[in-house]
C-alpha cells in the first residue's frame, strides 16, 4: 500500500544545510551518523550498518573497500522517478572484500563495476535494483551471490561462483559453476568464437540450471548444466521496445510475438519497473528561500512509502 505523509517542520540551522546531501548511517543499535562523502560514510559505519545514500551523485575512492557487513541504498537509479531528488548515482568501482559477508547493494545507478572477492572468500552478497556497469565476481569460493533484478550494462563473470542470477536485463552472462540462471534477458554477447557467427550470450555456465532467459545469442562450453525454456534470436522482434540495457526498452512481449512467453524478466518472480528500494521517498518539497526572523527555515516534505 502506497502511504503519503505530509511533514511540516522547522529547522533552526543555517540556510547552508538544507540542501546539502547527506548520507546517513543507521547501526545496529538504531543510532544515526551523518557524513557528507560516501568514502567517509563507508569507513566509519559499523558493521551491520545500513548507509542510505540520497539522491545525486556520489564519488567512491579506488581506496575504499567494503571489508565489513553493510547495507547500501539509493532511493533509486530512473531518471523518471516521482522522487524529488532524482536518482542515486555512485561513480567508481564498489568493491566487497573480505569480511563483507552479508552485505547487500540496491536502488543506484553505477556507471563502473561492482567487484565482488577481489582478495578472498565473500559471501552473501546482494545486488538489487541497480543499473551498473557489470558485476565482476573474483574468484569461485564465493558462496550466496544472489543478483536480482538490475540492468547490467555489459558482461558479467561470476569467477565460477555458484551465484543466483534472476530476473535481470543484462548484455551477458559467464564463468558460473552450480549456480542458478532464469528469467534474465540478455542483449549481447559474451564470447565470439574464431569465425564471426559463432556468438554467444551464455560462456561456461556449468553444471547450473539455466532456464526461461531470452538470449540474443546461444551458449557455449556449459557442460553439466540443465536449460529449460530458453529462448534466442532477434530481441526486437520479441518485445515491444528492445533499446538495449536501458530504461528505455520495453520488454514486455509484443502483440504480435508467437514464441512462448512464460519466460523473461516478468515471469518467475517478476521484475519492477520502478526498480525502487524498500524504503521512503520524497516526492515533493518546499524550501523557503531564506530564514524567518527567529532564523529558522522552513521547510515542507511530502513523502510516500511503497
Amino acid at each position: 500500500m502506497k502511504r503519503l505523509f505530509p511533514l511540516f517542520f522547522l529547522i533552526a540551522f543555517p540556510a547552508v544545510y538544507a540542501t546539502a546531501q547527506q548520507i546517513a548511517v543507521v547501526n545496529g543499535a538504531g543510532s544515526t551518523s551523518v557524513y557528507y562523502t560516501l568514502d567517509e560514510a563507508i569507513s566509519g559505519a559499523d558493521a551491520g550498518s545500513t548507509v542510505y545514500i540520497p539522491g545525486g551523485g556520489f564519488k567512491i575512492s579506488d581506496g575504499t573497500k567494503i571489508n565489513k557487513k553493510l547495507t547500501l541504498i539509493g532511493i533509486g537509479h530512473k531518471p523518471n522517478t516521482d522522487n524529488a531528488d532524482g536518482n542515486t548515482t555512485i561513480s567508481g568501482n564498489v568493491n566487497f572484500t573480505a569480511g563483507s559477508d552479508g552485505s547487500a547493494i540496491m536502488g543506484v545507478y553505477m556507471p563502473n563495476d561492482i567487484n565482488i572477492a577481489q582478495d578472498g572468500k565473500v559471501k552473501n552478497i546482494l545486488v538489487r535494483y541497480c543499473n551498473a556497469n557489470s558485476i565482476q565476481v573474483k574468484n569461485d569460493s564465493c558462496t550466496g551471490i544472489f543478483v536480482n533484478q538490475n540492468y547490467l550494462r555489459s558482461s558479467s563473470s561470476f569467477g565460477g561462483s555458484n551465484a543466483t542470477v534472476t530476473n535481470n536485463i543484462m548484455h551477458s552472462i559467464s564463468n558460473l559453476t552450480g549456480g542458478v540462471v532464469n528469467n534474465n534477458i540478455m542483449n549481447d554477447l559474451s564470447y565470439q568464437g574464431y569465425h564471426v557467427y559463432e556468438k554467444y550470450s551464455i560462456n561456461s555456465v556449468k553444471n547450473s540450471t539455466v532456464k526461461d532467459n531470452v538470449c540474443r545469442y546461444g551458449s557455449r562450453d556449459c557442460s553439466g548444466t540443465f536449460f529449460e525454456n530458453n529462448q534466442e534470436g532477434d530481441l526486437k522482434s520479441f518485445f515491444v521496445a528492445a533499446n538495449g540495457v536501458t530504461p528505455d526498452s520495453d520488454f514486455h512481449f509484443s502483440d504480435t510475438f508467437e514464441g512462448n512467453t512464460d519466460c523473461g524478466v516478468y515471469a518467475g518472480t517478476g521484475f519492477s519497473d520502478d526498480c525502487l528500494p524498500p524504503l521512503p521517498r520524497i516526492v515533493s518539497k518546499s524550501i523557503a528561500e531564506q530564514t524567518d526572523a527567529q532564523g529558522k527555515l522552513k521547510v515542507q516534505v511530502t513523502v510516500k512509502t511503497r
